[in-house]
């Protein structure tokens, strides 16, 4: 890995702390300093005058011989180049346009100025693409529950948005959590949901995705996280998430189903 000290913050930039062992992505430039992204994390924190925070939720980033376990001198410098090893041991591909820096050529360790941007390995990159999750709720009268669903679940967006408006139907939407795509997502992501992956510009060509399961297991063991961890961690994303009457319905359902079945077998319900 090679790295140059960093003296103009931006975000987007791609900074790693070997005194933290933490590769991360700056989010934001504040008047003291920035806060960031842990790429090999699942966690932000920020530098000030200096000095890195990890959110109180890292749940021991930094040794407990430090007078404030959560507060730690800052070494980040930023990346220039890294080989294709440090980029997938450090979960690099969860920042976009990160794969530029593998194994890029660097004749000698660029001296980075504010207001510069000849030696920005990142300079001119695409927006990154976001994917916001909404929960849209929608009250409506019919003979039943399917028949108001079959209607609701054949109405495009427009037609939906109609009906809100003027139509049928009142209802509401709320933002369940925003995620940055990892940059060889954005294609299979815009292939899953109908688009014939043009409609951004700059796209790198479609990676093998790894599979959401795979990553929440991998959290999961790098937290440390237990049953009764994210059992309850469960628990508090569906009711911020204002999904409890639909998990109630969706257990209510399997709770017929297993009774049906107990009724079918002849055993007892």
């Amino acid at each position: 890995m090679i790295t140059a000290p960093l003296t103009a913050p931006k975000p987007g930039l791609i900074l790693f702390s070997d005194r933290l062992a933490l590769m991360v992505q700056i989010k934001k430039v504040t008047k003291d300093g920035f806060t960031f992204h842990v790429l090999n994390g699942a966690w932000d924190g920020t530098v000030a005058q200096g000095q890195a925070r990890i959110d109180d939720q890292s749940h021991g980033a930094f040794s407990d011989q430090e007078p404030d376990p959560g507060l730690v001198e800052s070494d980040f410098a930023q990346v220039i180049s890294v080989t294709q090893h440090e980029h997938e041991a450090w979960y690099m591909n969860r920042a976009t346009g990160s794969e530029k820096l593998i194994n890029r050529t660097v004749t000698q360790i660029p001296v980075l100025t504010p207001g510069t941007d000849e030696d920005d390995p990142q300079k001119d990159l695409p927006d990154p693409v976001y994917e916001v999750t909404l929960r849209v709720t929608v009250l409506g009268q019919a003979e039943s529950a399917r028949e108001l669903e079959n209607w609701v679940a054949g109405l495009s967006l427009e037609d939906l948005g109609r009906q809100l408006d003027e139509g049928e139907l009142i209802g509401a939407s709320q933002v369940i959590g925003t995620s940055e795509l990892p940059v060889d997502e954005v294609r299979t992501r815009l292939d899953e949901i109908g688009n014939d992956g043009t409609f951004f510009e700059g796209l790198a060509p479609a990676g093998k995705p790894i599979p959401v399961a795979s990553q929440i297991s991998d959290l999961r063991d790098q937290q440390g996280w237990n049953d009764g961890s994210m059992e309850h961690l469960a628990a508090a994303f569906i009711r911020e998430a204002g999904l409890e009457r639909s998990f109630l319905g969706h257990l209510k359902a399997q709770a017929d189903i297993e009774n049906g079945y107990g009724v079918d077998d002849g055993c007892e319900p």
